[in-house]
């Protein structure tokens, strides 16, 4: 029911940007990031780096590991032992992907070792960041995964290949790549992580507790039902006020607000694909009446149905954040 959850979720999610940039450097190294407005991604493919993110314990990263941080936050990067000066933020943005390969090595050609870091910078499409991107933990990390590897950098060769050759559609396949990327390190994230580790409320988290992570898994399955808090802790054997709170506890907010939210992006994803009966994606995600649907979506998106649906056949092709 994990997967469901999650392959339901990535179904509504749109890509509207993505870059990728290669940092090789010899330690001692360090560079801070400021820039927000983007989510963050950090795959380590040789060497090892040290994350630091404001409000957070350090996080060591070795070959293999990669991280996304969804929210923009300032944070840093650096080797083991940093030096007392940075490199520009920009070193992780102007560096193209040329020769990435599986050949990379940490020691240089001179006998010294050497870290490589694979920078991405992407953001998704507002609804999404708005709805789904608020409840994801401040950092996904993915660590001592040695078997991550192979996939991660078939992956980036992919993506480098694609943006040298700069063919048509290479940016629309760039972007489909970072779906694929984001949603194979949040499933590498769920498998070695226990609920007990989530640091702060996050759906993601919330996945793995069994009872809360099958509420989720009936509300996405189902979201048109007319569901009450009653209802959902019946179905998972857990009373009402108990359920209510471990959810709120786990997730971060309430189950029907939750509902809501999950409501709301499926009906912007049914208006971006082309529906244009607004009670027939009323119904779809379980409103009865029409004129309830819009005062909800009108809040959630702050526009109309009808103006959202516009808007979103008026978009040009995203082009590179």
């Amino acid at each position: 029911m994990t997967q469901d959850v999650l392959t339901d979720v990535f179904q509504t999610l749109r890509v509207s940007g993505a870059e990728y940039a290669r940092f090789e450097a010899h330690a001692p190294w360090a560079v801070d990031v400021r820039s927000g407005g983007v989510v963050r991604f950090y795959a380590v493919l040789a060497g090892e780096a040290r994350l630091e993110v404001a409000g957070a314990a350090p996080i060591t990263l070795a070959g293999g590991d990669l991280v996304v941080l969804p929210h923009p936050v300032q944070h840093s990067l650096s080797s083991r032992v940093s030096p007392s000066s940075s490199y520009p933020e920009s070193v992780l943005e102007s560096q193209g992907l040329t020769a990435l390969t599986r050949s990379l090595r940490s020691v240089s050609n001179d006998g010294a070792f050497y870290d490589c870091i694979v920078s991405g910078r992407f953001s998704f499409e507002p609804s999404a960041r708005q709805h789904w991107w608020p409840l994801l933990p401040a950092v996904i990390a993915v660590r001592d995964r040695a078997h991550t590897l192979p996939w991660l950098e078939s992956t980036l060769r992919f993506i480098a290949s694609e943006s040298d050759m700069r063919r048509p559609g290479t940016q629309t396949l760039v972007m489909r790549l970072t779906d694929l990327l984001v949603f194979q390190v949040i499933r590498e994230y769920l498998a070695a992580a226990a609920p007990q580790d989530a640091g702060s409320p996050s759906w993601l988290s919330a996945l793995s507790e069994p009872q809360i992570g099958t509420a989720l898994a009936l509300l996405h399955e189902s979201p048109q039902e007319a569901w009450t808090v009653a209802r959902l802790a019946r179905k998972v054997g857990m009373s009402r006020s108990a359920f209510a709170a471990r959810f709120v506890r786990l997730v971060g907010e309430p189950p029907l607000h939750y509902l809501t939210r999950l409501r709301m992006q499926k009906a912007a994803a049914l208006l971006r694909d082309g529906w244009d009966a607004t009670a027939g994606v009323a119904e779809q995600v379980g409103y009865v009446s029409d004129t309830a649907f819009c005062k909800a979506f009108k809040r959630a998106f702050g526009q109309s149905p009808g103006a959202y649906r516009r808007a979103a056949k008026n978009t040009p092709e995203p082009q590179a954040a």
